[in-house]
């Protein structure tokens, strides 16, 4: 039993000595944090700085190697044209830079191997751009013929999306439901409504006669343009997720200093 003490003491001391190591881990990548998020404020659209995390543990042997496995970045809100609540976000894969210049606030430059930027355009925020209310945003199933029409399985840049939402007609609130395609091309998104589901609170769901349906449709073909991606990532795919529209890019051997974005 006497023996046992010397062992759990030492137990007890490793424990909090690895708390206090941990904590100062922590002191030290919110500190790195700080310097990124201010550094990165003026590469990313809506003029200010953005949430940014260092993912990965121990913060500190990634700061002693200058190389970051995983940082990310975050700016909630851009207004980008008539859209007013974009979500802008980046993903850093080893992003390597000199610890001491980033945390004495002169570093002049980040290599990053791997960027992926994205743009969430919200459902509430489309509901300014489209003619209806209370617009609800989920993904469609993709059938085979609008597969082949994207050009196959590797093209990311088309999908399938399904909206609903009130829109007036006749002087009536009418509930509907669109389903059509989603395409990016040149940066910016295309709706194309195909389909219509109209249910009149009256009268229960109705078919329209052909001309109707499609001067409805054409209320939602429409165009929006997101904005560029963060770090001049081009634009290559869009998904659909529920309550918002993706548009996602990768770039790799990315150079940012404080100049401006590079190659």
């Amino acid at each position: 039993m006497r023996r046992a003490f010397p062992f759990k003491k030492f137990t007890i001391t490793l424990v909090v000595l690895l708390g206090l190591l941990l904590a100062a881990d922590f002191g030290a990548a919110a500190a790195a944090e700080y310097q990124v998020s201010k550094k990165m404020g003026q590469k990313l659209e809506g003029n200010r700085d953005p949430g940014v995390r260092i993912t990965g543990f121990p913060f500190l042997t990634q700061a002693a190697r200058g190389d970051f496995r995983d940082v990310r970045l975050r700016v909630p809100g851009v207004d980008v044209g008539p859209l007013r609540d974009v979500d802008v976000r980046a993903r850093l894969h080893h992003a390597r830079l000199s610890t001491f210049g980033m945390l004495t606030g002169n570093s002049s430059r980040i290599r990053v191997e791997e960027v992926t930027g994205s743009i969430r355009i919200d459902e509430s925020d489309l509901d300014g751009v489209l003619p209806v209310r209370d617009l609800r945003i989920i993904p469609a199933e993709r059938s085979d013929a609008s597969a082949a029409t994207a050009g196959g399985s590797g093209d990311d840049s088309s999908t399938r999306v399904r909206m609903r939402g009130k829109v007036d007609i006749a002087g009536t609130t009418n509930r509907v439901a669109v389903t059509g395609g989603l395409h990016l091309r040149d940066g910016e998104l295309r709706i194309v409504p195909e389909e219509l589901e109209l249910d009149n609170s009256a009268v229960g769901r109705v078919d329209l006669a052909g001309p109707f349906e499609k001067a409805i449709l054409r209320r939602f073909d429409t165009s929006v343009d997101p904005g560029g991606l963060p770090f001049d990532v081009r634009p290559t795919s869009v998904r659909v997720e529920r309550g918002a529209l993706v548009v996602a890019g990768t770039a790799e051997n990315v150079v940012v200093d404080g100049d401006g974005v590079g190659g």
